[in-house]
């Protein structure tokens, strides 16, 4: 059975937690002190997470009790939350730290990955520990998003408890900059022809799509910001519309077309039927784009080339500057698809100690270098 056990260092502050899971076996550890799912508890200096297989698991901490997984946005709540499933007994436990919705109660991870120890945690703390100011730059990672945020209602929650949420721009994208002036510099480069775009899919039962064209000005393109054919003729494009700021940040939510037929940016991927092995690849190919703009890979000259991206140093040319702040201040998701040179995960061996530790707003801890 795997454990994960429960570092509290808010020792003054009764917490709760909630485990929520697909599935998990068995169902109801018989252990002194594992947290049931779908079960509110107060945490005690007992509580742990017990398991053999588990699948899609969140815990979340919160600073009160929680009736259902709590909501980002609500202003009751100061909590955050980690992401871990073991499918099988042959599997790693892969767990990792997530802000991709919002920054909150800080949470670290260590365990053991490859025979080694692994921690992953924070550079910054949640809010300025005046104690332990640095000489110059930020100095908490709220200071740090602050020059960030525009409009009339910055994305910070403050609570009755003394903490503090920012909700992140996928949710709350009206408080962040706009993505326009990237996308604008990348559509009228070189005098209006636009940048070239080299897109791939992910591989899928040996097959995979390779998508070129250019992202160029939409009044010399039909209209279309993105126009793309792959190898098989097939053609690709997305309005400007479509490619909005709020789009971008949520990586979905608007449309394209595909040979001239409106897709949705997030295809539902029907299993079994004949078009399963087409729709995860063009979501693949979308999701590439997204992480373009968000991680600041696409430049004027390009190559533009998504195989690419890992290669990349992130955020150079523009991109999501609240998902960078994260990467470079902590070990957690800030973006959705921080799967190439933004992953942060601990892959740790199930049968050796995993803890989750709950830090305090004004407390670092357990960050790992790049």
């Amino acid at each position: 059975m795997t454990t994960i056990s429960i570092d509290n260092h808010r020792k003054n502050q009764q917490l709760y937690a909630l485990l929520t899971a697909n599935s998990m076996f068995p169902p109801d550890p018989k252990e002194p002190g594992a947290l049931v799912p779908g079960a509110c508890q107060p945490l005690t200096q007992n509580s742990k997470i017990c398991f053999d297989t588990i699948d899609a698991a969140r815990l979340y901490i919160a600073t009160s009790p929680m009736t259902a997984a709590p909501q980002v946005t609500d202003i009751t709540h100061y909590f955050g939350w980690v992401e871990f499933s073991r499918l099988s007994a042959k599997d790693e436990l892969w767990i990792n730290l997530s802000n991709v919705d919002m920054l909150g109660l800080p949470l670290a991870l260590s365990g053991t990955q490859n025979h080694m120890p692994k921690s992953l945690g924070y550079k910054l703390p949640m809010q300025a520990n005046p104690d332990q100011l640095p000489a110059s730059g930020a100095k908490s990672l709220i200071n740090a998003l602050e020059p960030l945020f525009v409009g009339v209602a910055p994305p910070v929650i403050g609570l009755a408890d003394g903490g503090k949420k920012v909700v992140a721009p996928n949710i709350w994208p009206q408080a962040y900059p706009s993505f326009a002036p990237y996308v604008e510099k990348l559509s009228l480069a070189h005098g209006g022809d636009g940048v070239p775009l080299l897109i791939k899919s992910d591989m899928v039962a040996q097959e995979q799509l390779i998508f070129k064209g250019k992202l160029q000005e939409p009044a010399s393109n039909d209209g279309m910001l993105i126009a793309m054919h792959d190898q098989n003729g097939n053609k690709l494009e997305i309005a400007r519309s479509q490619l909005e700021t709020k789009y971008i940040y949520q990586s979905g939510g608007g449309t394209y077309h595909y040979n001239n037929q409106l897709f949705a940016q997030n295809i539902q991927v029907i299993k079994g039927s004949p078009s399963e092995t087409r729709d995860i690849m063009l979501n693949s190919v979308l999701r590439n784009i997204f992480l373009g703009f968000n991680e600041g890979y696409f430049s004027r000259n390009g190559p533009n080339d998504s195989s690419n991206f890992v290669k990349q140093k992130p955020f150079e040319n523009g991109g999501n500057g609240y998902a960078k702040v994260i990467h470079e201040n902590s070990n957690s998701y800030g973006y959705p698809y921080a799967d190439a040179n933004l992953k942060t995960q601990l892959v740790a061996n199930p049968e050796l100690a995993t803890t989750i530790h709950i830090l305090g707003d004004q407390e670092t801890g357990y960050y790992t270098a790049p």
